[in-house]
């Protein structure tokens, strides 16, 4: 009787769960900024872009996971440090970085209309480097760390089939191995639901 009631409720929340899917692919800019700078260098952010899509699972309430395509700029400045004796005399260039980027947010429509909506969402999201442009540091994959942990959330808006979402990364991790600068990223997309 127990395994009867748990595969029909299992089938009823389903069928509620794909009854209520929504696919949004999206694409905007990002503006990234380190929470301290990396040794020898003073960093500032840089706008970047993203791509990708996203899946709501449920309606008032839903699950939000997505795959995105990222590139994440800093522009670093060399500075000599008196304590080591670096000084990589005046250099200055964008770090880019390109990363595949999956956040898993659960959220909820404060409102929800026919025509229109307004969404409120956080969640962990996980980025892999996948690679990092040519620059005058000689920064490459390898000077990064495979796996970086942020804490998103932000709000968003549907309008009919259209959509616009403002998010706010908190980097957890490290984003470079040898220093423990974080990355927080600002990202506002738009796309469309269907």
């Amino acid at each position: 009787m127990k395994k009867i009631v748990i595969i029909a409720l299992g089938l009823l929340l389903s069928n509620y769960a794909f009854s209520q899917f929504t696919i949004n692919p999206q694409a905007g800019l990002t503006a990234s900024m380190l929470t301290t700078d990396p040794e020898g260098t003073e960093a500032s952010g840089r706008v970047g872009y993203t791509f990708g899509a996203s899946v709501r699972m449920g309606d008032k309430i839903y699950f939000n996971p997505g795959l995105f395509w990222v590139r994440s700029s800093n522009e670093l400045t060399s500075k000599s440090n008196l304590e080591t004796g670096i000084n990589f005399g005046d250099i200055r260039d964008n770090a880019s970085i390109n990363m595949i980027h999956i956040p898993l947010q659960a959220g909820v429509k404060v409102i929800n209309t026919k025509p229109f909506a307004l969404r409120l969402a956080a969640g962990p999201s996980l980025s892999w480097v996948t690679d990092v442009k040519d620059n005058a540091f000689g920064l490459t994959k390898e000077a990064y760390n495979e796996r970086i942990w942020g804490a998103k959330f932000g709000a968003g808006v549907d309008l009919l089939f259209l959509t616009v979402d403002l998010n706010y990364e908190l980097g957890i991790t490290e984003l470079y191995k040898t220093s423990d600068a974080k990355n927080n990223m600002l990202s506002l997309t738009a796309g469309i639901k269907f």
